[in-house]
């Protein structure tokens, strides 16, 4: 009776660590994109999404659009300001923004690319990130502070407007239509109509160097 009993109790012991070794030795399957598949560069720096189901890619080495198959390339002799492309953006309107390392912003819409640059009133040339308010209005993180496109204009907001730095890294907004700024070094500027207030270590972040903002289930998440 003894051994009947056992005999199943080892068949359950060994089915559940048979189990537990399939879900450790879990394969993936990826699909590997590089210059033999078309894309314009394998440094990858941001990647986005158009309301056509689109992806667009900013590379080192330009822009590629990926509709599951194949890559459309978008470089300098194309009508890029240049080839390395730091972010990219997806508008409410179609418009693709393109940042630059040191040249601004292009932006891509159908057949042309319209260039932006601190002679158009961009805050600096070095563009970090890109994010389109609820509003529509599209901000600009760059290095010489926030750039602000609600239309045909720019205006830009600097320390002098109480950000804490000018060397914004990102940008997102709350559920409550506050505007977060992430810095390098000096935590995250809150914007809230037109006042300005700092959330550094002193408050509690971990660090003040803010590379990434995600909004989740009215939580904001901070890299």
């Amino acid at each position: 009776m003894r051994l009947n009993k056992t005999i199943p109790f080892l068949l359950f012991l060994l089915f559940c660590f048979g189990a537990q070794l399939s879900s450790l030795a879990q394969v993936y399957d990826f699909v590997v994109h590089d210059r033999e598949s078309g894309i314009a560069g394998i440094q990858i720096n941001d990647i986005a999404q158009d309301q056509h189901g689109y992806l667009w890619i900013a590379t080192n080495t330009g822009v590629s659009r990926f509709d599951g198959k194949f890559f459309v390339n978008y470089l300098e002799r194309d009508g890029l300001s240049e080839n390395h492309c730091t972010s990219i953006f997806c508008g409410n309107d179609g418009r693709v923004w393109v940042g630059h390392q040191t040249t601004g912003l292009s932006i891509i819409q159908g057949k042309s690319i319209a260039l932006i640059s601190e002679e158009s009133g961009l805050a600096n040339n070095e563009v970090h990130d890109i994010f389109q308010a609820k509003d529509g209005a599209i901000w600009v993180a760059t290095f010489g502070g926030v750039s602000i496109n609600e239309g045909s204009d720019w205006r830009n907001m600097t320390t002098a407007d109480g950000l804490a730095s000018n060397n914004i890294q990102v940008v997102c907004q709350d559920a409550k239509d506050r505007m977060w700024l992430g810095t390098y070094g000096t935590g995250i500027t809150i914007l809230e109509n037109g006042i300005a207030r700092g959330l550094h270590r002193g408050h509690g972040l971990v660090n003040n160097y803010v590379t990434s903002l995600a909004l989740r289930n009215e939580q904001m998440l901070i890299g």
